[in-house]
């Protein structure tokens, strides 16, 4: 990891405010050598060193041609000062200063290659005319690498970060957008398909009252007043549900058994309903997702089926959880058995259902008997 980092030749990126004051130092600086600068040929290189820095102060400093314009007039006019520091008066620790703004360049707007380049600059210039001062750039250079280390490591942090942080942006997303669908799924499988058994009711009530059967529509619509308690009960609960985050069964069994109740009210079916007195736990997204699921089994029997009388058995064993229901309808258009590969491969079967099934890892096969019924199989692992 740390060979990716000190290779790394990714844009760098600087405050606005660090760029501009190095610019500034540079133009100082430039200005500073032309003065002091005691014979012409000097004073005409510094003279166009700071033409230069006054460009490089004016531009932007982000364009790649800027900074690498800037680089090579520092290592020229330091290699300059190294020529005629006799000329300008310049002693070793004046010429250390001017190195050592060549490096804070470097270290702030460069990498490897580039401060290479500019040791390769200072102590080939400082060998020629200024031998006194080897020692001291050498040791500036050993400080300036460990310093472009330290700081392209912090660089490759401060990218990974960013780069997990649009990753945790995007899972966010993704959660919230799974939970958009989990509720509208909820909402589908639960008061919804109770209200469309109410609107089927109420048109029985009206046919009643058509024939003149007015005891039958009276007795019925009491038992749609009922039905309705029940369900402003229910989207009480579903409501509480979702400010609360929990729609998880505390029981399982008993959830079921009140489920098969509401449906025997509602359609008149005889519900068989059988499952082992001790169960073990099952995680409460899965419990409420299998819940949801044969509820919304139930319904497509209520509504396409066409059944007078239906089973349904919880089981468990050491894969996990098993759920079957089984009526006596008209069974699908299709016979035999279909597992979910093949049931997604033909585009057939309960959707919600299915889809419900692969988000918690769980598993369904459907039996299907034109004329005769269909059989539906849930399983749901326990971990």
């Amino acid at each position: 990891m740390l060979g990716k980092v000190t290779l790394s030749l990714a844009p760098i990126f600087v405050p606005h405010l660090w760029r501009r004051l190095i610019a500034g130092l540079r133009f100082g600086a430039a200005i500073a050598l032309c003065f002091v600068a005691q014979t012409v040929e000097p004073r005409i290189a510094f003279g166009i060193y700071a033409a230069v820095a006054l460009v490089a102060l004016v531009a932007d400093s982000r364009r790649p041609w800027v900074r690498q314009l800037m680089l090579s007039a520092d290592m020229s006019a330091y290699a300059m000062a190294t020529w005629s520091h006799a000329a300008l008066g310049m002693s070793v620790p004046q010429l250390l200063i001017c190195a050592a703004l060549l490096v804070t360049h470097v270290l702030v707007l460069h990498n490897w290659p580039q401060l290479v380049a500019a040791g390769t600059v200072m102590l080939a210039s400082a060998y020629l005319w200024q031998p006194d001062a080897l020692p001291a750039l050498a040791a500036l250079l050993v400080a300036a690498t460990g310093g472009l280390f330290g700081r392209l490591v912090l660089q490759h942090r401060l990218f990974q970060t960013a780069h997990q942080n649009v990753f945790y942006r995007a899972e966010l997303q993704s959660a919230r957008t799974l939970e958009r669908e989990r509720l509208a799924a909820d909402f589908h499988d639960g008061p919804l398909q109770a209200f469309t058994g109410l609107q089927m009711r109420l048109s029985v009530v009206r046919r009643m009252i058509e024939k003149m059967r007015y005891a039958d529509a009276v007795s019925e619509l009491e038992q749609l007043q009922k039905l309705w308690q029940e369900q402003v009960f229910e989207m009480r609960t579903f409501v509480q549900e979702v400010r609360e985050g929990q729609g998880s069964p505390a029981d399982l069994p008993e959830a079921l058994r009140r489920l098969m109740d509401r449906f025997e009210k509602q359609t008149g079916w005889d519900i068989e309903f059988s499952c082992p007195e001790r169960l073990p736990p099952l995680a409460g997204a899965r419990a409420a997702s299998l819940l949801q699921m044969v509820r919304e089994a139930l319904n497509n029997v209520h509504k396409h089926a066409g059944a007078t009388a239906i089973h349904v058995k919880l089981t468990t064993d050491d894969a996990g959880f098993h759920v079957s229901i089984e009526d006596n309808g008209g069974g699908f258009p299709f016979g035999g058995t279909y597992t979910l590969d093949d049931l997604d491969l033909l585009g057939v079967g309960p959707q919600s259902i299915r889809t419900r099934a692969k988000e918690i890892q769980g598993d369904l096969s459907l039996e299907s008997r034109p004329g005769v019924g269909s059989t539906l199989h849930i399983r749901v692992p326990v971990d």
